[in-house]
């Protein structure tokens, strides 16, 4: 199914294997728990034992190297979207040619919109596994216009192209940006409202956590805001390929776990090394990112303690993206409201509430009675 590199590698020929960082990362770990047959994995799969499936992803420690990989993210998108087969057929061919007509696609292919130019994680493709990264990604913009602002989804069709052939890598990111589960913001609101998201996690199940980084810092929200490349940038890439692992067969849950992890174990550290020490907003970004790069646990502890963290399910986490997705919305319809409502003396009172520098915030109650009165008032100009 795959396209392969040269003798028995599990990696397909995207990935540059004579890089000498890209070998390190492979033999970085020592693995010496007894690895599931791959038998046995398949035959979970084929029983849709999505308990069972789960527990095995989160307790084996696989290297990037291991033959198990061969297959298994295709397989666990399969069962994650409820089918035997995720084959789009000659599908991706006949949109390929729709896009890019008969000729050569690869040599005139450019990134979407919805990608951000500040984060291109390509870990360890070739040029031209690059090259068919955009072209992925471009079909994937031309089939889903809706799709306004999703970073992430460079760096993971980087990353299953480390493991599959294009027509599979397509069938994957299909999954990924439509199951109902939600794998991925998929626009500005969305991506905003992550970071309040995990601020409430982190406030509600990494307590200590918390408490340091609000003594550290006046703006949390800030040190937040980058977190998901706290994992896609910064861990090793053995390390990210274990949390794609769960990732892609749990969902969105498994990152927001994982970020919380990392602010559990730093903060440890910080409490080992220097509790007194204070900092600025742009130490604290620069300590999680060290910390990240030259994380002193194990990928097995770093996932221990994500899913370690109890009480927090999958109904919850999707109640609080839901109303911080609101929230981060309704500030943008206040802020393009100031922006586009009349402030001129004609308006009369309504510019005392609509000022081009009043913060937002929620109306109280005298303001809606207030607002309605205007409205009330300008509607019977209106009939008159």
């Amino acid at each position: 199914m795959n396209d392969r590199s040269e003798g028995s590698s599990v990696f397909t020929s995207y990935v540059d294997q004579s890089c000498k960082s890209f070998n390190e990362q492979i033999l970085e770990e020592k693995f010496t728990h007894a690895l599931p047959d791959i038998v046995e994995l398949d035959e979970l799969i084929k029983l849709r034992d999505h308990k069972r499936i789960k527990k095995l992803l989160r307790i084996n420690p696989w290297s990037p190297a291991h033959e198990v990989r061969r297959n298994l993210w295709w397989k666990l998108c399969c069962v994650g979207h409820g089918r035997t087969q995720l084959h789009s057929g000659t599908l991706y061919s006949e949109i390929t040619r729709e896009v890019y007509g008969e000729g050569d696609a690869d040599s005139y292919v450019r990134l979407p919109t919805f990608v951000d130019p500040c984060h291109l994680e390509s870990y360890y493709l070739t040029d031209i596994g690059i090259t068919t990264a955009k072209k992925l990604l471009s079909i994937i913009s031309h089939e889903r216009p809706d799709i306004v602002f999703c970073p992430l989804l460079y760096g993971l069709t980087c990353l299953l192209l480390h493991y599959l052939d294009e027509q599979s890598c397509y069938d994957c990111i299909n999954h990924i940006i439509s199951s109902k589960e939600k794998f991925i913001a998929q626009t500005k609101t969305a991506h905003e409202a992550s970071v309040l998201v995990l601020k409430e996690l982190t406030r509600k199940y990494a307590k200590p956590s918390f408490q340091n980084l609000v003594k550290k810092t006046p703006d949390v929200e800030l040190v937040l805001e980058n977190w998901s490349w706290w994992i896609m940038k910064y861990l090793p890439f053995s390390y990210l390929v274990r949390v794609v692992d769960c990732y892609l067969f749990e969902g969105p849950k498994v990152l927001y776990r994982v970020a919380l992890a990392i602010l559990i174990q730093y903060h440890k550290q910080i409490v080992r090394t220097s509790p007194k020490r204070g900092g600025g907003d742009d130490d604290i970004v620069e300590e999680i990112r060290l910390f990240c790069e030259n994380i002193p646990i194990s990928s097995c502890k770093l996932l221990k303690t994500a899913f370690g963290i109890r009480g927090l399910s999958r109904s919850e986490l999707k109640k609080l993206i839901l109303r911080k997705e609101i929230f981060v919305q309704s500030k943008h319809n206040v802020a393009l409201l100031q922006g586009t409502m009349p402030t001129s003396p004609s308006a009369g009172s309504l510019s005392l509430l609509v000022t081009k520098d009043t913060d937002s915030h929620l109306l109280t109650k005298q303001e809606v009675s207030t607002m309605s009165e205007l409205y009330a008032g300008q509607k019977r100009v209106i009939h008159l």
